[in-house]
């Protein structure tokens, strides 16, 4: 049997890169198209020439319409040939995403996180086959990489620094707003030694952010020598710059999950990172700007970030209540009330694979269902 998987944000692609092993293992043919948050590198007709051939479909459902352009496209071509396609919920609110609902009366299944999500979709998709399946990338949050030092280590954080990971997203203004709160409330708190580590997102494609291939492929289109494109584009430099404490980025080679266990803090907005600190139990900061709140209300039509609302992250606005927030979550107590929390609704599951596991096998069962 062929299986295709297509997905273009960061999540859904580690997802299926995982699921795509799992299936080849049950002898599976698997299609995988991936662009872990950036353009895919294959062409449009590759992928619908790929959907041709194949016994069923899973596609992503990426954070806006232009960056679900091939997922989209994908969607169309099965049902235009009758080829059965599943979508994969992958976090919360997802599937109120108005640029797949064009989908809802389409999909022969999806995939969901939890028995909240199954319940919330049902009301929006049409499918009997809503498979909770959990998210394979946040299982792996529980089986780390590194040890707390070794991820201390990487990044340069001393025995007695305070280590703040801060993840971004793709959006640099909503970045922006972030590390600079951050900043001012960090300004305001002494007798701590501090150090934050600032996590570029794959899909945040300004050229500070880039990788090295993309800023020499800017070079050879633009003319510029590297150093001053870089220079002129940088649009975070004066967070280095001037920041009142020491800053630095993931360390080239290593993604954010793989110094997550060296953090005594994150502090993000409405990223997968604030969910793996949970299950690290890590204290967690959600620092809502009103452009950050208004884009996620414009993609779930959720008013407020799912782990704000469990509490398992705390919710501020503006530096004054960062500053309130970092103080209290580095007390014993005020860390071990989050901890608590985080607990309940974020067990950890001692079985490694269970959600792909999950996945391969619902697969499975759909094929042989439209084999009969």
């Amino acid at each position: 049997m062929k299986i295709v998987l297509v997905g273009r944000d960061m999540a859904p692609s580690q997802a299926f890169a995982m699921l795509a092993e799992e299936l080849k293992k049950a002898g599976h043919e698997v299609a995988l198209f991936a662009g872990y948050g950036k353009p895919l590198d294959v062409p449009l007709a590759e992928i619908l020439s790929a959907i041709e051939a194949a016994n069923c479909v899973v596609i992503g459902m990426s954070s806006s319409a232009d960056l679900a352009e091939e997922e989209i496209a994908a969607a169309r071509q099965a049902t235009a040939i009758s080829v059965p396609f599943g979508l994969y919920v992958d976090s919360y609110g997802a599937c109120a995403k108005e640029w797949f609902a064009e989908f809802r009366e389409k999909a022969d299944f999806l995939f969901v996180i939890n028995e909240g999500e199954r319940e919330k979709a049902g009301k929006i998709f049409s499918p009997t086959r809503i498979i909770i399946s959990g998210n394979p990338t946040w299982e792996q949050f529980t089986f780390p990489k590194f040890s707390r030092r070794e991820a201390r280590w990487a990044v340069g954080a001393a025995d007695d620094e305070i280590l703040i990971l801060s993840p971004g997203c793709k959006s640099p203004v909503i970045n922006i707003l972030l590390w600079g709160t951050l900043l001012d409330a960090l300004n305001e708190i002494k007798g701590f030694k501090f150090r934050i580590v600032f996590c570029y997102h794959p899909g945040d494609r300004t050229v500070s952010a880039a990788d090295p291939a993309l800023i020499v492929k800017y070079k050879k289109e633009s003319g510029c020598d590297v150093d001053d494109l870089k220079l002129n584009l940088n649009i975070y430099g004066h967070l280095f710059d001037f920041s009142p404490v020491p800053v630095g980025i993931t360390p080239l080679g290593l993604n954010t999950a793989d110094i997550l266990t060296g953090a005594d803090l994150v502090v993000d907005w409405d990223t997968t990172v604030a969910i793996g600190a949970a299950l690290m139990r890590i204290p967690v900061i959600s620092a809502a700007s009103i452009i950050g709140r208004r884009q996620k209300f414009f993609n779930t039509k959720m008013e407020t970030l799912k782990v704000c609302e469990l509490k398992v992250s705390r919710l501020v606005r503006g530096p004054e209540e960062m500053e309130r927030a970092i103080r209290e979550l580095l007390t014993p107590e005020g860390a071990a009330a989050q901890k608590k929390i985080q607990e309940e609704f974020y067990p950890v599951s001692p079985d490694k694979g269970a959600s792909v596991r999950i996945m391969a096998e619902a697969l499975e069962v759909r094929i042989q269902e439209i084999k009969k």
